[in-house]
């Protein structure tokens, strides 16, 4: 079974990033460190198709 990867935003920081899917909705920013729960996904998959679209949301708003 393959994994499941999901894209998220930080919403202290805004930067987008790749976290791996699993049951619980909470995560933490590899950014600054803040727990926070999943508000929104902003997409999901693998993780180089995660990847390649974190870099470009990430790129697209600064």
């Amino acid at each position: 079974m393959p994994q499941i990867f999901q894209v998220l935003r930080c919403y202290k920081c805004r930067v987008f990033q790749v976290q791996q899917s699993k049951k619980s909705l909470k995560w933490k920013c590899k950014m600054c460190g803040e727990k926070q729960s999943t508000q929104k996904v902003h997409g999901s998959g693998s993780g180089s198709d995660c990847r390649k679209h974190v870099q470009k949301l990430n790129m697209l708003c600064g």
